[in-house]
């Protein structure tokens, strides 16, 4: 059974009004009587006999979605990001995120902090996670991911290639030279300037950040852009601007540390994002 706590806490969260206003959704298997605790396991177990057969057939429908449309292997850029975290897709078929703009000077443009506050907290735990090039453990199901959702066996990908499609296998650049119809998944045409620029990262910068001296220069962008992602998680008292930047930064801290108080701190509040905590 559910109850509804009103201006409580945790061990693990943080409030400037000692969590005032604050109300939060919580399962308590031994609230209720013992007909209405039945009636709740009835419930569940009438909903799992009769959801197995939908979700069968959902699951089947979205996998037909996916091969219609050209498989995972030209899934946009979100797609390649978190199918590389996952391990179903390769980090070398991500186009760059350098986490190298934060060791730029501030008075550039371009310079990280500089960003817009929602692109800036999307992109510092990305580059972080792309420059570590982090890949979750490779079980079984990830392998059959990769046997069931790529066009062809997945060693034999050509990554370079795949990094560059898009929406049932056009590849953007020639759509655009051809002034070819786009597809679905295509939001917003490159300028040739970025597709050069990407072209520029992937060849020749990033080969060159793995190797030595480079590579130190790396390093040190990498603590600096945990070292940001900690300031705005304890500024915003771990709840980011919005669920997807909470997200990255929470497994960038886990990635750091699984055990540092920071991803707890991040933990702690996934209520918020499951729309189980009315207000923090």
């Amino acid at each position: 059974m559910w109850k509804l706590e009103i201006g409580k806490g945790g061990s693990w969260l943080k409030s400037k009004f000692n969590h005032l206003g604050r109300e939060i959704w919580v399962y308590d298997e031994q609230l209720g009587s013992s007909e209405e605790r039945e009636a709740v396991e009835n419930a569940r177990k009438e909903f799992w006999r009769n959801s197995r057969g939908f979700w069968t057939w959902r699951h089947g429908k979205a996998r037909k979605w996916i091969l219609d449309h050209g498989r995972i292997t030209i899934i946009p850029t979100w797609g390649k990001f978190w199918l590389s975290v996952l391990g179903v897709f390769e980090w070398s078929g991500v186009n760059p995120i350098p986490p190298d703009l934060i060791l730029l000077p501030s008075s550039l443009p371009i310079y990280l902090g500089r960003l817009w506050c929602h692109f800036r907290l999307i992109y510092a735990p990305m580059s972080y996670l792309y420059g570590k090039r982090f890949v979750g453990p490779i079980t079984k199901t990830v392998l059959e991911l990769r046997d069931e959702l790529h066009s062809q066996p997945y060693q034999s990908i050509d990554w370079n290639k795949a990094r560059k499609m898009c929406a049932k296998g056009v590849d953007l650049h020639r759509a655009l030279l051809m002034n070819l119809k786009l597809q679905e998944d295509f939001y917003q045409p490159h300028s040739l300037f970025q597709d050069y620029l990407a072209e520029f990262l992937y060849r020749i910068l990033e080969p060159l950040f793995a190797h030595w001296p480079l590579s130190v220069l790396r390093k040190k962008a990498l603590q600096e852009i945990m070292q940001y992602i900690h300031y705005e998680d304890e500024n915003s008292l771990y709840l980011s601007v919005g669920a997807a930047q909470q997200t990255l930064c929470m497994l960038s801290c886990w990635v750091e540390n699984p055990s540092a108080d920071t991803f707890k701190f991040h933990l702690a509040r996934i209520l918020i994002i499951y729309g189980l905590v009315k207000m923090a």
